[in-house]
């Protein structure tokens, strides 16, 4: 009988995360606006003027209450360091962006996330969906899309510029990034940054969580038998 064997992957892709912090308004306002004025001109640039990959993807992310910005490609050529590159260089054009912005397109982009939180569930799935969704965190805030929609209401182009300032910009005050790099077999991995030890391959991870042996075996002596 015919065995199948998997082809190797190909896949090579990088994703960055930028950890905002806890998930409080106008904070996190301004990271969903932050998101919505990027979206387009990051799929632009990394997809169709550079064609780094064949999938990009910028939105948010959310960890049991914790906010950030989450940029992706996936690619079967670039190899994953360089595509870390290019989605940084990217996100420097933004200060850019958004000063550049035209009030009327601030103000569409803001009305446009209004407007989504503030749409009638058409299934009683999705209501309840949203209540739940508060239970495990604690958070218990089951009118949060009437306050997002306040607080976004509040918010203003100059306030967006100082937040991607402080959060989001590289080599700013606040600023905390996780890169994830996936590399396929074809692809040599680079060479690690200093100071950080690599573990490569199954065994030396395992390797690696297994409790150390005491270097002091013997036990310390009462000094008051």
């Amino acid at each position: 009988t015919p065995t199948l064997t998997p082809a190797p992957t190909l896949t090579l892709a990088p994703t960055l995360t930028l950890q905002v912090g806890r998930d409080v308004r106008p904070r996190s306002m301004l990271l969903e606006l932050a998101a919505q004025v990027i979206n387009k001109p990051c799929y632009h640039q990394l997809r169709t003027t550079e064609q780094l990959g064949y999938i990009v993807f910028s939105g948010l992310r959310c960890d049991l209450g914790v906010v950030g910005l989450r940029v992706l490609v996936q690619s079967s050529e670039v190899d994953a360091a360089t595509l870390d590159a290019r989605i940084e260089a990217f996100l420097l054009t933004v200060p850019d962006l958004i000063s550049e912005m035209a009030e009327a397109e601030f103000d569409n982009h803001r009305q446009a996330l209004i407007d989504a939180k503030l749409e009638t569930d058409k299934k009683l799935r999705q209501e309840s969906s949203r209540y739940w969704a508060e239970i495990p965190l604690g958070t218990l805030d089951f009118e949060r899309a009437k306050a997002d929609a306040e607080a976004l209401r509040t918010c203003t182009k100059p306030q967006l510029a100082a937040f991607w300032a402080e959060y989001l910009q590289a080599g700013g005050p606040q600023r905390r990034k996780l890169s994830s790099q996936v590399f396929a077999a074809q692809h040599a991995l680079p060479p690690p940054p200093a100071g950080v030890r690599c573990l490569d391959g199954r065994e030396a991870v395992l390797a690696c969580k297994r409790p150390k042996p005491n270097p002091n075996p013997n036990p310390i002596p009462n000094p008051n038998p």
